[in-house]
């Protein structure tokens, strides 16, 4: 269920914005593709926007939220993750769009 949440912040934040945005998730596993296609293996994962996602995980970290630093890593949540701090990930994250995404 949080791990949805993130998805759909990201999700709905990129579209709002215009930007391509790809996020697999299965449980509380995810990861951010900046491609307008779905990504279902190496060459397509390289062909993403890597510079997007590099802006996004910048953004993230200056503001308290660490993702995976490379395009190519899974992110996870845990048990230690509570809905506060999921709030605060998803304000972050919807905060990251142009100039930056807020962050996106």
């Amino acid at each position: 269920v949080l791990g949805c949440r993130v998805r759909d912040t990201l999700l709905s934040a990129a579209k709002a914005k215009g930007i391509p945005l790809q996020v697999p998730q299965v449980g509380s596993m995810f990861s951010l593709f900046f491609n307008e296609q779905k990504v279902r293996n190496y060459d397509q994962a390289i062909a993403s926007n890597g510079d997007q996602y590099r802006k996004v995980f910048r953004y993230a970290l200056d503001h308290g939220v660490y993702l995976a630093p490379s395009p190519y890593e899974t992110a996870f949540l845990s048990t230690a993750h509570e809905g506060k701090d999921i709030d605060r990930a998803c304000e972050v994250l919807d905060g990251a769009g142009p100039p930056s995404f807020g962050c996106l």
